[in-house]
């Protein structure tokens, strides 16, 4: 009970942090709530996410108000979980920040060009990343992720150049069709 305890605790400062008042991991649900799942559907693992985070403060808050033992009110998975999620904040790939990134990449395609409606770049640009058992290693991490994100930007722009292509030679053909 005392390390569920202990790593709630610690995720629950990390997400206090973030948002910069108490309650953090509830704030971080409350933001997950609010999230229309057109939004989200580039974000895999999303619900499953929104789940456990609502699981383990259920899970941690029956332990604290509940006067009976609750050391086996929680499986591993819980723990493993709550941890997993921590190193995924640290590392930006947790849900909220791939949320961020995907709205910032079609915000910087539709100011690039507007021919290309925004259902349209959603639907071309969503992140796909999987969520191995993180190991967070604070030298190599920042390095990491300014190299994996320059990545993610060249595949984004070549994917944009592309997408302007195929609309301009599809308008082109349209063009031509209904002029002869």
């Amino acid at each position: 009970m005392k390390e569920f305890i202990d790593e709630y605790k610690r995720l629950e400062k990390l997400c206090s942090e973030m948002y910069g008042q108490q309650h953090g991991i509830s704030l971080y649900i409350s933001d997950m709530d609010k999230t229309s799942m057109h939004a989200v559907r580039g974000i895999p693992g999303w619900s499953s996410d929104l789940a456990n985070l609502k699981r383990v403060r259920h899970i941690r808050n029956k332990m604290v108000h509940d006067a009976e033992d609750y050391d086996d009110a929680y499986e591993p998975e819980d723990l493993a979980f709550i941890k997993q999620f921590h190193q995924r904040i640290l590392t930006q790939q947790d849900p909220l920040t791939l949320r961020r990134q995907l709205e910032q990449n079609a915000a910087k395609v539709n100011q690039k060009t507007s021919l290309v409606p925004a259902d349209v770049v959603q639907n071309t640009f969503t992140l796909k990343t999987d969520y191995p058992d993180f190991e967070y290693d604070s030298e190599n991490t920042n390095l990491d992720m300014r190299k994996k994100l320059e990545r993610e930007d060249k595949v984004l722009k070549r994917m944009t150049t592309a997408t302007v292509i195929l609309i301009i030679i599809v308008l082109l053909i349209l063009i031509k069709l209904y002029w002869n």
